[in-house]
């Protein structure tokens, strides 16, 4: 049998798209993911020193504070490693990076404290993983930490959520944990961002359930803005009828309905003052101008 024409694991080939140099400007808090893409550069040692250098004056963005810092240096083969430590110690120092991500929960506690700029619950969530993964980067969340990060990212939930955290077993069961505290602090972080997990999971299933009957308060706002103008519309056309049909009221003789001026009307001339007095009054009409709105003590001048 001949196997050459059968296709077996014969490998595609795809065109995929150009990766991008990640770029830097010297902003600390973009230490961290730059530094993780450049590093397969800076590691790969098929490619020259001065080639490297070359690739990190195009990650650096134009006129940009670690581009100064870059361009000071000669592009040589020589200066290449010189110029990676300038840059590690300037933006990338454990230390710095530490006071940044810090500083940045920090802002988040009082903005929650002062219930500044709310986050909804997946965004604060995310944020405190980029936080926390950061930290573990820098080797932050180890024993000695843990009980520093610990009230600094419960002091970031909102109340609802504080409260329902205080109230689960998980917690129960970390505080009654006989390890020492900073073991119990890593214990009771890790199960608390376990529970916000479970929490921003509860959110999306709620989500899914309440748009499925689209009840969402996007669409119940719309609804609600929907029947407002049907009810306005609706009004408005009675309020259109209400001034045709007063209209037609006013032009029609109260004497005969025909459609001539009841001062006019033949069929009053043949009436008596009084029983043209009596029919006015049953019209609802003033006696003197036979017309409605006002009686004969209420007639403007």
């Amino acid at each position: 049998m001949n196997t050459s024409s059968v296709p077996g694991d014969s490998k595609k080939s795809f065109k995929l798209p150009k990766i991008e140099l990640a770029k830097f400007s010297g902003d600390v808090q973009e230490w961290l993911q730059f530094w993780s893409l450049f590093k397969k550069i800076h590691d790969d040692a098929d490619i020259a020193n001065k080639d490297k250098f070359q690739y990190l004056i195009q990650s650096m963005i134009p006129d940009s504070r670690a581009a100064d810092l870059v361009k000071s240096y000669p592009p040589t083969a020589e200066n290449y490693n010189k110029v990676i430590s300038s840059l590690k110690n300037r933006f990338g120092r454990d230390d710095l990076q530490i006071e940044v991500y810090v500083r940045e929960l920090l802002q988040l506690v009082l903005q929650n404290a002062l219930k500044f700029k709310a986050l909804s619950l997946t965004s604060l969530y995310d944020k405190i993983e980029l936080h926390l993964r950061a930290f573990g980067s820098l080797g932050v969340t180890t024993d000695k930490c843990v009980a520093m990060l610990f009230p600094l990212v419960e002091s970031l939930l909102p109340e609802d959520i504080l409260r329902a955290w205080q109230r689960s077993s998980v917690n129960n069961a970390a505080l009654q944990s006989n390890d020492i505290a900073t073991s119990q602090c890593r214990d009771r972080l890790t199960q608390l961002i376990k529970f916000l997990e479970g929490e921003v999971q509860n959110e999306l299933r709620i989500y899914m359930a309440v748009k499925g009957f689209d009840l969402t308060a996007d669409n119940a706002d719309s609804e609600k803005k929907r029947r407002s103008k049907t009810r306005a519309k609706n009004e408005d056309v009675s309020t259109a009828m209400g001034l045709l049909t007063t209209k037609e009221k006013d032009s029609a003789c109260i004497f005969c309905n025909s459609d001539h001026e009841s001062a006019r009307c033949e069929n009053a001339r043949k009436m008596s003052l009084s029983e043209r007095r009596e029919h006015a009054k049953k019209q609802g009409v003033c006696f003197n101008c036979l017309k409605a709105g006002h009686n004969f003590k209420q007639m403007p001048n």
